[in-house]
């Protein structure tokens, strides 16, 4: 992090990705505001977080479907649906994925 203006660059797609993630993000949107062009932004980004921009907000936003899911009886597709998800079955993937069981398995030893 030798440079502070890509440190900042970053700490504020952070702030951006946290606020919004609900809804629609897209590589674009978020590059546009840190005056980077979207290859250079994701490499930057990539190079002070270890992250791609997708596999953060993805992280951002199955972690804060956990709170849904223990806290709320919503269904699920709305659980993902209310964490920025469009697909169901896209959420549930990667929720697997990122905690080695299912939104619905989660939700059961939360309960």
């Amino acid at each position: 992090m030798n440079n502070p203006r890509k440190y900042d660059v970053v700490l504020n797609a952070i702030d951006y990705i946290s606020k919004n993630f609900p809804q629609k993000l897209t590589l674009e949107s978020i590059s546009q505001q840190s005056g980077y062009s979207k290859f250079h932004f994701t490499r930057l980004f990539k190079e002070q977080t270890g992250f791609t921009v997708i596999e953060y907000i993805n992280t951002v936003r199955c972690n804060n479907s956990k709170l849904l899911l223990k806290e709320k009886n919503i269904p699920i597709s709305r659980v993902a649906t209310e964490c920025g998800f469009e697909n169901t079955s896209y959420f549930a993937k990667e929720f697997r994925r990122q905690f080695n069981i299912s939104p619905s398995e989660y939700r059961k030893l939360h309960k």
